[in-house]
């Protein structure tokens, strides 16, 4: 059973919600996840001071999906109204204190267009700190659009490609792009 962890990288009850609503409806949020649903063990991890290792005994091959706020080249991942920021360097280091293995092989950085900008986006970075603290086999990817970990009452998943008016209100949803297409990994 392959393993995906959905992990806040800080005590933020914005960013631990938006997880767990992801961890909460896997099974139903596409069309892939419905049909291989016995498949995965989708699993919510959050760093504290009451948990401060919480990735010990995640195994290497396991998907970690780090949630939190991004943007497009952004200096920091951070949680919710801004609060509880991180750079790559320290998200990194935070990787290392919460007990990711040195060999751990995919990391997906789950943060609105963390993935935008080449070199200079959150992603790239991360994947650059990740080398300095010594994941030399890691591979980190992120998204180049805005993200959003909502399912609706029938279970259609809303945010893969969100699309915005001039006052930040929600104006469209391609619920048919998936999350796979709208994602660049290093290395």
């Amino acid at each position: 059973m392959a393993t995906k962890i959905a992990f806040v990288p800080f005590d933020d009850q914005e960013i631990r919600d938006m997880a767990q609503a992801v961890v909460d409806n896997f099974d139903r949020t596409t069309r892939f996840a419905r049909m291989f649903r016995d498949k995965f063990d989708v699993r919510l991890r959050v760093y504290s001071a009451t948990t401060p290792t919480p990735l010990k005994d995640v195994a290497q091959s396991a998907q970690v999906y780090i949630f939190g706020h991004g943007e497009a080249q952004a200096a920091h991942i951070s949680g919710g109204n801004g609060m509880n920021m991180l750079t790559m360097p320290e998200l990194a280091a935070r990787l290392e204190e919460a007990g990711l293995k040195k060999d751990h092989k995919l990391v997906k950085l789950h943060a609105c267009r963390g993935g935008e900008g080449g070199s200079g986006s959150m992603a790239y970075r991360l994947w650059d700190a990740m080398k300095t603290e010594g994941y030399n086999g890691v591979k980190v990817c992120g998204y180049h659009k805005y993200l959003a970990s909502y399912v609706d009452e029938s279970g259609n998943k809303l945010g893969a490609d969100l699309q915005f008016d001039a006052s930040g209100q929600i104006t469209d949803v391609s619920n048919e792009t998936r999350q796979k297409d709208l994602r660049v990994c290093w290395p």
